[in-house]
């Protein structure tokens, strides 16, 4: 883990784990492309390449949740939150929290062919 991962895993509160679980990887270069554009990693204090995946670290819950929300806007995701107790102040009855995103990213990318019913292509606004 070195220095700088002992570092991170020390002041990270909120980390959103990005997975798509395909043989090619056109949606994360698609994705990496449009973060970069807007900006959206800013607040990142750490990126760490995963198996499927990239791990982002923030120092704050909020940031991490902007994040959560852009790649909602960019990218059809399914989203689940988890959150563990790291710490308890008895005096003040303040708790310390990490909180986890795990956002997975539909395994459908750029330019495959996909084949719907034609039911459901009419209830989407009558797409071919």
């Amino acid at each position: 883990m070195g220095i700088n991962g002992a570092f991170i895993a020390n002041t990270w509160r909120a980390c959103v784990q990005v997975r798509q679980k395909v043989p090619h990887k056109r949606t994360f270069l698609y994705l990496e492309q449009l973060i970069l554009k807007h900006n959206a990693h800013k607040d990142t204090i750490n990126i760490r390449e995963v198996k499927d995946g990239l791990d982002f670290y923030y120092s704050q819950r909020n940031h991490a949740t902007k994040m959560v929300d852009f790649l909602g806007a960019v990218v059809p995701v399914t989203t689940k939150k988890s959150s563990e107790l790291i710490s308890t102040d008895i005096h003040t009855s303040t708790k310390s929290y990490k909180f986890t995103y795990s956002v997975e990213l539909v395994p459908i990318c750029k330019d495959d062919l996909v084949c719907i019913p034609i039911k459901m292509a009419r209830s989407l606004g009558n797409i071919s």
